[in-house]
C-alpha cells in the first residue's frame, strides 16, 4: 500500500512539472528531463527552466538562435546530433553555468558566430564532428577551462594561416584537453591532425606595415587624410587610434574608414582630432603598430595674409640621371611648398617604398640611394600632399647611363 502511494505521489510531482511549469507539445517531462525525439521540430521549443537534460535528437531543426537556452542555469546536457542545423548564431549557448556536454555533431553546420559559446566555464565535451565546418572563428573555444574532450574530426577544415590559433590552443591544453581535428585542405595538408601539427607547417606571416600615416597640419574646419597599409598572412585587419584609443566611426559621422581600413578620412575637424595617430594591423599570428603621426589643427587668425595653397614642386629628380654599376649613390630630391606645409612620401614601382640600409628619405623629401643594384631599377614616386591637394612626379631610373624621364600629375 505504501509502495503504491509513493508511486502516485511520484507521479504527481511529473504531471506538475509538465503541466505547471510547461512541458513543450510533442515532448515527454520527467524528473528535469525533457526529450523531443523524432518529432519532425523545425525550431528549438521552450522549455522549463529547471531542465537538466534537453535531447532533440532527429528533429528537423535548421539553426541555434541566440540566446536559445535563456535562464536555464541548471541545463547539464543539450543533445542536437542528427539534426539540420547549418548555422549556430551569436550567444546561442550563453550563460549556462551548469553544462557540462554538448553535443551537435552529424548536421550540416557551416556557420559559427565568433561568440557562440559565452560563458561555458564548466563545459567538459563539445562534440562537432560530422558537419561542415570550414573555419572556427579566432578564440571560440576561450574561457572553457574544463575542457576535457573536443571532437572536430570529419569536418571540411581549412588548414591555412585561419587556424593558427586553434593549433597553438590545442598544443596549450595537450596535457588535459583530448581532441580530435583532421585538415580537409589544401591537398598538401589534407589528412594532417592539428593536434600534432607545428606552427611552422602552416608558413604563416605576421603582420608588417607596408607604409605608415604621416604627420598632417590642417587648419580648424577643413579635413585630414591618413593612410596605412600592411601584409601579412592571414590578411591582416587595420584599426585606427587616436592617443592609444580605437577610433569607431560608427560613433562620429565625420569619421569615415575604407572597408579595407587602409584609409582614415575626418570631416570638419576641430581641436578635439588633435593628437597622435597610429594603425595597427592584426591577425592570428600577431600585430604591428606604425609609427606615429600628428595632428596639428591650426585656428585661422584674422590678422595673417597668409594665403592657403596647394602644394607645388621647388624641386624634382634631376631630368638627367646617369649611373652604372659602379656608383656608390644614386640622389632624387623632392621639395615642394604649400600652406599647409606637404607632407611628402615616396613609392617604388606602386608600392610604399620603405628605408632600408641602403634607402634612406630625408625630413625635406630627398631620396638616396647608397650601392644602387639592378633591383633598385624601376619607377620613383614622389607625392606631396596636404588637405588641400597634391601633386606628383615620377621618374624611371635605370642602370648603365639611361637617361631618366620626369613626369607630372
Amino acid at each position: 500500500m505504501s509502495v503504491l502511494i509513493v508511486l502516485c505521489i511520484v507521479t504527481m510531482l511529473n504531471n506538475h512539472y509538465a503541466v505547471a511549469i510547461g512541458c513543450p507539445e510533442k515532448c515527454t517531462c520527467q524528473q528535469s528531463i525533457v526529450k523531443c525525439i523524432r518529432q519532425q521540430l523545425k525550431s528549438i521549443p521552450e522549455v522549463p527552466t529547471q531542465t537538466n537534460i534537453i535531447d532533440l535528437r532527429f528533429n528537423h531543426l535548421k539553426e541555434v538562435p541566440s540566446n536559445a537556452f535563456k535562464d536555464m542555469r541548471q541545463l547539464h546536457s543539450i543533445f542536437l546530433n542528427e539534426n539540420q542545423i547549418t548555422d549556430i548564431h551569436e550567444e546561442a549557448f550563453n550563460n549556462l553555468p551548469a553544462l557540462r556536454y554538448l553535443y551537435l555533431n552529424q548536421n550540416h553546420i557551416k556557420n559559427i558566430a565568433a561568440n557562440a559559446f559565452v560563458n561555458l566555464g564548466r563545459l567538459e565535451r563539445l562534440n562537432l564532428y560530422g558537419n561542415r565546418i570550414q573555419r572556427l572563428p579566432f578564440g571560440l573555444l576561450d574561457n572553457m577551462s574544463s575542457l576535457r574532450m573536443l571532437r572536430l574530426d570529419s569536418n571540411l577544415l581549412e588548414c591555412d594561416c585561419s587556424v593558427m590559433w586553434l593549433v597553438k590552443h590545442l598544443q596549450q591544453t595537450k596535457s588535459h584537453l583530448n581532441a580530435s581535428a583532421s585538415c580537409k585542405s589544401p591537398r598538401v595538408m589534407e589528412g594532417k591532425n592539428l593536434v600534432d601539427m607545428s606552427a611552422e607547417e602552416l608558413h604563416c606571416k605576421k603582420p608588417e606595415i607596408l607604409q605608415d600615416p604621416n604627420d598632417v597640419e590642417v587648419v580648424f574646419g577643413a579635413n585630414a587624410v591618413f593612410k596605412c597599409s600592411a601584409e601579412g598572412d592571414p590578411i591582416p585587419e587595420i584599426k585606427w587610434m587616436l592617443n592609444s584609443n580605437e577610433i569607431n566611426a560608427n560613433n562620429d559621422a565625420r569619421i569615415h574608414i575604407s572597408t579595407d581600413g587602409e584609409t582614415l578620412e575626418i570631416d570638419r575637424i576641430d581641436m578635439k582630432d588633435q593628437g597622435v595617430y597610429t594603425c595597427m594591423a592584426k591577425n592570428t599570428i600577431g600585430e604591428s603598430i606604425s609609427r606615429e603621426a600628428r595632428m596639428i589643427v591650426r585656428t585661422p587668425s584674422p590678422h595673417t595674409n597668409e594665403a592657403e595653397s596647394r602644394p607645388q614642386f621647388v624641386q624634382v629628380p634631376a631630368g638627367h640621371i646617369y649611373s652604372d654599376d659602379q656608383s656608390d649613390f644614386i640622389v632624387m630630391h623632392c621639395v615642394a611648398q604649400g600652406n599647409p606645409k606637404p607632407t611628402i612620401a615616396w613609392s617604388f614601382n606602386n608600392h610604399p617604398l620603405l628605408e632600408t640600409e641602403h634607402i634612406h628619405i630625408y625630413d625635406n623629401g630627398t631620396l638616396v640611394i647608397h650601392q644602387p643594384n639592378e633591383e633598385d631599377e624601376g619607377s620613383y614616386k614622389c607625392e606631396a600632399t596636404n588637405y588641400l591637394g597634391s601633386v606628383s612626379t615620377v621618374a624611371n631610373y635605370k642602370i648603365n647611363g639611361k637617361q631618366v624621364d620626369i613626369h607630372f600629375f
